[in-house]
């Protein structure tokens, strides 16, 4: 929500008249027809002039957005204007239903084709290819790997076949129908039930309140192919259509390709959506939810009618006030959330629009020991503070300096997936995209900001004369509404005083000792990354790209990270991972840290990770330097504060229980643990031991590691190499001299259970809900051609599954298929298929698992499996090739792991030279029946 907020916030008026360059540049404005169509007529703020914008006569909106980030792809976009809000009553899914069969066959795509042809070009079902229906309008994606030849033109040829040439016929229904239901009980859970019951209690009669998205099992059995014809013929017209393509790709060419494919579909009127009335004086109410597996949660709201005003700049104004009232309010709860007994570990506040039915204030507190009118009192009692008493200078002026550098960076490496996103969804919301500030822009316009007016937004926000206190907790509360309005009342007859703001102190670590000189200093010339190493074996690793301008992304590797943690205390490297970044460094807390970096482009933390500490951060070559000294002084002045122990006993308070309410919570908890023979790094331990865990159990393990194991730096994206170096030489380069390459003692490595008698586990949740995996094991990382077979065999196992478990059997909605590897065990690994279904479906589904695995090792597949497995892992190698993240992966191991280096330079030989007899052969040493581990998760009622 944060993001789409800021989108909705800039104020973007300073840009009104283009530069006269860009105005050349760009394409022509837009012309009346499509200024009317796109509602531009209607507002006093410009459209972006970098994208063409237009409309066909028929009625068809289009946007077309020239960018390059990545090269030579591009990004699709269909948004159809009809949603769960649309569904009749006695049929609750029914727009859904509708999205599902856009890939169930069309006029001149039969059932089952658009896989096979959007697969074999490099796409991806899920990441590539996918779609989704939310409230108000369905939405139809496909990112194009690449846009040579005639990608573009068949993609919007598949676009033009899901607008209006879908065949909808009985038969196909049929077959989609158990996918749709089985959708439905995949995201029934308590979080999806808490959401719907919040939304029934805010936004009372709204027809997007009446349910998910999804829809209802009723709803969806009672649909027929003749219903799903008439709501198509009805709401599938060109007015209720955007197309948005962005990309690397010509946008006069691509507007003749769209006017060839869509031209000709007949113009229809669109159908008028009834708006929902929302009663601006609501009294105060009071509402509880109960389930076993809810969180002990309030959620403090005030409900009104959405803004009729069309976008503008009085209205971004207010907006972009909101918005900073917004992250006032939520730093302040992070802050007290930190603090040594918080009456609440998690929360947070928002002004949005919800479900596109009523403007919402809305603040929601998650409760420390299941305490609900201590976090009721504190939500209520700080909300009423920030009312009364506002906000401070000291405070607006720290969040300003953090919008500084984020409203900036919104113009800059704007990736074509995002950028297609934020197009069709602005146009959802009648917002118009416009061209993003640049950083002297930003800062005019934010230097004008002031806290009376950021204190009146909030005010204003709230000024509804009633609140809505939805209350959620594990178990009934005795006459629940009264003792909610009672607990209310209580609090607010606590006088509240203005919040006091510890001033800002100066960053402690920006000096580690005398810069560390350069022992060695190399280039991989193939790859473009150069070597350092200095001279107290501090391994740093360098590759300049000009793919994300004003970008740098870092890597630290340090020691040996899981592998170094014993098997007792259970859980310890999970109360690492959750708890030591908030324990903040010896000389400034966490939430300190937050406040001295406000305005940078920095990540806190520290990871650990299955072979290392450290982790990946994304920052500015102006704040590489910080970035480093913060990383640097994790690592040699960690904190260990007591709150942060405390923050990790109330979040596990919280989300424990919740593990017992499904099958994926008893996966996670105990079958991964299963998997790797008891290793207790992988799965959860046991509450009881969980709770005992602490820093002083922590310090032990890893102050070897922290003090003397190597360290390896990788660094990618827009730096000087120099400055870089330097940068590190001052930080890291100035640490004690660390050990060489031998490893620090461990522990045993994990390994695949020798036991294969199948399991059966239970859960306690939903009695329609259950869970089938099957594991094989795997080589680790030792042979990269055999990885590389091992790849390829999970993708064409995922293709094999989802087309017999979920398109024919009906039996899943989204089967897992996944080839684990760790780099830190090398003879460690598997190859798993999971998903969930129902009870009944589990003997089903598990053969059908099987029967596949025993086919592919029987015979070799043939080609067209073999490309569509094939080619999208080529396109994948190919795109992280153009993007900083994936040459990060290489960079990061390029002295510690130099094996890594061959694999990337073969990988796409290796690839492309695997055999459908080869992986016949990898089928057969590991897809053996005997070789299987069986796990299937129950309700507890059928054991």
């Amino acid at each position: 929500m944060r993001d789409a907020r800021r989108l909705l916030g800039l104020l973007l008026i300073l840009l009104w008249a283009a530069p006269l360059a860009a105005q050349l540049a760009n394409p022509p404005p837009p012309s009346p027809e499509a200024r009317a169509a796109w509602g531009f007529d209607r507002t006093d703020l410009p459209p972006d002039p970098a994208v063409r914008f237009g409309v066909l006569a028929n009625g068809m909106r289009y946007a077309i957005m020239r960018n390059a980030n990545p090269a030579h792809a591009a990004s699709l976009r269909l948004r159809i204007a009809v949603g769960a809000a649309d569904d009749p009553d006695d049929a609750l899914g029914m727009a859904h239903f509708l999205e599902h069969m856009a890939f169930m066959g069309s006029a001149h795509l039969p059932e089952g084709r658009l896989a096979t042809l959007m697969e074999r070009r490099g796409l991806m079902l899920g990441p590539d290819i996918n779609a989704n229906t939310s409230a108000v309008d369905t939405n139809y994606k496909l990112d194009l790997p690449q846009v040579g030849g005639d990608m573009v033109d068949t993609a919007l040829m598949v676009m033009r076949e899901t607008a209006s040439e879908l065949s909808l016929t009985p038969a196909a229904v049929e077959r989609a129908r158990p996918i749709v239901l089985n959708e439905i009980r995949a995201a029934a859970d308590v979080d999806a039930a808490l959401a719907g019951d919040q939304a029934a209690f805010f936004i009372p009669g709204a027809p997007a309140a009446r349910g998910p998205v999804t829809g209802s099992e009723a709803g969806v059995r009672a649909i027929d192919a003749a219903a799903l014809r008439a709501m198509y013929e009805r709401t599938y017209v060109p007015t209720n259509a955007v197309l948005v393509l962005v990309g690397d790709v010509d946008p006069v060419a691509a507007e003749a390709l769209i006017a060839a494919r869509f031209g000709d579909w007949t113009a229809r009127p669109a159908p008028v959506r009834a708006q929902t009335r929302i009663d601006p004086d609501r009294p105060t109410a009071t509402r509880l939810f109960v389930d076993p597996a809810a969180p002990t949660a309030v959620a403090i709201a005030a409900a009104g009618p959405l803004d009729p005003r069309a976008d503008g700049a009085a209205l971004r104004n207010q907006r972009f006030n909101e918005y900073l009232a917004s992250n006032l309010m939520n730093r302040r709860l992070a802050r007290l959330a930190d603090a040594q007994g918080a009456r609440f570990y998690a929360a947070s506040s928002g002004l949005f629009d919800l479900l596109f039915s009523a403007r919402m204030a809305q603040l929601n507190v998650t409760a420390n020991g299941g305490d609900w009118r201590g976090a009721l009192a504190a939500g209520e009692q700080e909300l009423r503070r920030a009312i009364q008493h506002g906000f401070s200078q000291a405070e607006l002026d720290e969040q300003v300096r953090a919008e500084r550098e984020t409203l900036a960076a919104e113009a800059e490496n704007r990736r074509s997936t995002d950028l297609a996103d934020t197009i069709a969804a602005m146009q959802r919301t009648g917002t118009v995209f416009t061209a993003l500030p640049n950083r002297s822009e930003a800062r005019t316009y934010l230097a004008g900001i002031r806290l009376a007016d950021v204190n009146a937004a909030f005010r204003a926000a709230w000024a509804r004369p009633g609140r809505l206190i939805h209350v959620s907790h594990s178990a009934p509360i005795a006459d629940a509404e009264r003792a909610i309005a009672a607990a209310w009342a209580e609090s607010g007859r606590t006088a509240v005083a203005p919040l006091e703001v510890a001033a800002i102190r100066p960053f402690a670590y920006a000096d580690f000792g005398p810069a560390g000189p350069v022992a060695a200093d190399a280039r991989i010339a193939d790859l473009g990354i150069r070597t350092l190493r200095f001279a107290n074996n501090v391994r740093l690793n360098i590759r300049r790209t000009d793919l994300e301008p004003g970008r740098v992304r870092v890597s630290l590797r340090v020691g040996g990270g899981m592998r170094v943690f014993p098997q007792a205390p259970d859980g310890l490297a999970s109360f690492m991972a959750s708890a030591f970044a908030g324990g903040g460094t010896v000389a400034h807390s966490q939430d300190e840290l937050r406040s001295i970096m406000a305005g940078r482009t920095l990540g806190l933390g520290f990871d650990v990770l299955a072979d290392a500490f450290g982790g990946t951060r994304e920052t500015t070559p102006q704040d590489l330097e910080t970035q480093l000294d913060i990383l640097a002084a994790y690592l040699t002045a960690p904190g260990f504060r007591a709150e942060a122990e405390a923050r990790w006993r109330s979040s596990l308070a919280a989300w424990y229980p919740s593990l017992d309410e499904s099958p994926q919570g008893i996966l996670t908890r105990d079958v991964d643990r299963i998997v790797a023979g008891g290793d207790t790094r992988f799965g959860i331990g046991p509450r009881d031991g969980l709770e005992r865990l602490d820093f002083a159990a922590l310090r032990p393990v890893i102050a070897e590691s922290f003090a003397r194991a190597p360290i390896e730096i990788g660094i990618v994206g827009d730096i000087d190499e120099d400055a870089a170096i330097r940068a590190v030489a001052r930080s890291f380069g100035a640490l004690p001299t660390r050990r060489d390459d031998s490893p620090a003692e461990e522990g045993p490595a994990p390994h695949f259970p020798a036991d294969r008698t199948p399991i059966t586990l239970t859960h306690r949740g939903a009695a329609d809900d259950a869970l089938v995996a099957v594991y094989w094991p795997s080589p680790g990382e030792r042979d990269p051609r055999e990885a590389a077979r091992l790849d390829l065999l999970r993708a064409v196992v995922a293709i094999r599954v989802r087309e017999r478990v979920r398109e024919a059997l009906g039996a899943a909605y989204s089967p897992l298929v996944a080839a684990r590897r760790w780099p830190a065990w090398p003879d460690y690994g598997y190859l798993t298929v999971q998903t969930s279904l129902t009870p009944d479906k589990v003997a089903e589904v598990e053969g059908a698992i099987l029967a596949i695995a025993a086919e592919l090792a029987a015979a070799p597949v043939d080609e067209e499996l073999l490309a569509r497995a094939r080619n999208p892992m080529l396109e994948r190698l190919d795109r992280g090739r153009r993007d900083n993240r994936g040459w990060l992966e290489v960079v990061a191991v390029a002295q510690g792991r130099p094996g890594d280096l061959d694999r990337i330079r073969q990988a796409d030989t290796v690839l492309r030279s695997i055999t459908a007899a080869e992986l016949r052969e990898t089928a057969r040493r590991y897809l053996q029946p005997g070789a299987a581990l069986k796990v299937r998760i129950l309700p507890v009622a059928l054991p």
